[in-house]
């Protein structure tokens, strides 16, 4: 089996591409709309992750970080809002348990992870913004109100210039904002909205200082490493998503010749032709 955020990658990505009216992305998308179908191989890793899980564990599987399992927990939280099934459900209960209860935390309640890693806050805050968002749970706006924050600590934490790692932060922290402009409870949580506009355009404008000519971004923002097409991608995405939201273009250039490179990247790719993409354990932002 694949790594579990490798999973909850892929099936958001599957989500994104087939059914992006299901995701955080998606006016009307919360509370979860009663169609479309969910794509099958989104339904099936799911199923497949969720069936195995023993029942004495609380996090859905035991993957080495603490945050990854969440990266999944969101799909399986849309399917219970979708089918209303117990185990389903259940199993979205444990992860949130698991992550607030068991889960070692800083002083200051940031949720740990793993030794510097940014791609918790692509996989642990939007779950539990979302889990606040859908689950009906009484105290669903403390969710909602704690998300921002995790992030915050792991952007003070881990300030670092790797390219990927930045990426994971800048789409973790948009997917996190856009699911609390989605939810009941918008409007007394500006602040944290505001907050992660601010760390995300940080990010972006940190990054596209150093943008080569051809709209690259290097592993090491800054640095002379290498062309790094993953990082470039994720930066320029959430730059995309970012700019939906506030209606600031300022930064479309930079993500229109990083989305012609990737472009060029990937039709390559399909050729046989692959570029560099730079996806380690140290990502940290």
């Amino acid at each position: 089996m694949r790594a579990q955020w490798e999973l909850g990658v892929i099936a958001e990505a599957q989500l994104e591409v087939q059914t992006p009216s299901l995701t955080a992305w998606a006016k009307g998308s919360i509370p979860v709309p009663v169609s479309p179908e969910i794509p099958v191989e989104v339904y099936e890793i799911t199923k497949k992750v969720v069936d195995a899980k023993p029942a004495n564990l609380t996090e859905l599987i035991l993957d080495g970080g603490a945050g990854d399992p969440a990266s999944l927990a969101l799909v399986d939280l849309l399917f219970n809002s979708r089918l209303d099934n117990e185990m389903w459900a259940t199993t979205a209960d444990q992860e949130i348990e698991y992550l607030y209860n068991e889960v070692p935390q800083t002083e200051d309640g940031g949720i740990s992870h793993r030794h510097e890693q940014a791609d918790f806050v692509y996989t642990a805050p939007p779950f539990i913004a979302y889990y606040g968002a859908v689950s009906g749970v009484s105290d669903a706006a403390d969710y909602l109100r704690n998300a921002p924050p995790q992030c915050a600590v792991y952007r003070e934490v881990l300030y670092d210039a790797d390219g990927t790692g930045n990426g994971w932060a800048a789409l973790g922290m948009v997917r996190t904002l856009t699911t609390i402009q989605a939810s009941e409870n918008a409007d007394e949580l500006k602040s944290g909205q505001q907050d992660l506009i601010d760390w995300v355009d940080e990010i972006l404008i940190g990054g596209w200082v150093w943008q080569k000519a051809n709209g690259t971004l290097y592993s090491t923002i800054g640095g002379d490493d290498f062309a790094d097409t993953s990082g470039t991608a994720a930066i320029a995405a959430a730059m995309y998503r970012l700019a939906r939201i506030t209606g600031n273009p300022i930064h479309i250039p930079a993500a229109e010749r990083a989305y012609e490179l990737i472009a060029a990247s990937v039709n390559q790719l399909v050729a046989g032709h692959g570029q560099p993409a730079d996806i380690q354990y140290s990502d940290c932002a």
